[in-house]
């Protein structure tokens, strides 16, 4: 199986559960409960420990977890600058992937008092830097082993 296929498999499997899940609270705007709230942390330990086993692994992982959340953030400023329907009804699916398995976080940000939009976006580039850093790690721990 390609890396490519195996990237998308593993965001698609963890993504629409989760946000299926989280789906009534974030259409209506309610607090998470506390279900929500630890799928959503499990969620980003996810991406954490899948960059770890990528990079133990030496597989490539960095250019797909790059455009994967950069393009989620790009979708959700877009999504925030329109409110044209059609424009949210077409990004609608695309949101419900991103957006929806982090909504239980927002329990954490909610102090900041931010609007989810913006929430939205700290958190992608949250879970963006975790993956990151997972893969480094787990990239520094194979070179380690590889060099004694």
């Amino acid at each position: 199986m390609s890396t490519k296929i195996l990237h998308a498999a593993f965001a698609l499997v963890t993504s629409i559960p989760l946000g299926y899940i989280n789906f009534s609270a974030l259409m209506l705007s309610r607090e998470p409960n506390t279900v929500q709230i630890l799928l959503s942390v499990i969620y980003v330990l996810m991406w954490g420990v899948y960059g770890f086993l990528l990079g133990r692994k030496g597989l490539k992982f960095v250019r797909f977890s790059t455009y994967y959340w950069v393009m989620g953030t790009l979708i959700l400023i877009v999504s925030s600058l329109f409110t044209f329907w059609f424009i949210k009804f077409i990004l609608f699916p695309l949101l419900f992937i991103l957006l929806g398995p982090l909504y239980g976080l927002r329990y954490f940000f909610d102090l900041c008092g931010l609007p989810w939009g913006h929430l939205g976006i700290i958190l992608t580039l949250v879970v963006y830097a975790f993956s990151m850093l997972g893969y480094w790690l787990g990239k520094r721990i194979r070179e380690t082993s590889q060099n004694r």
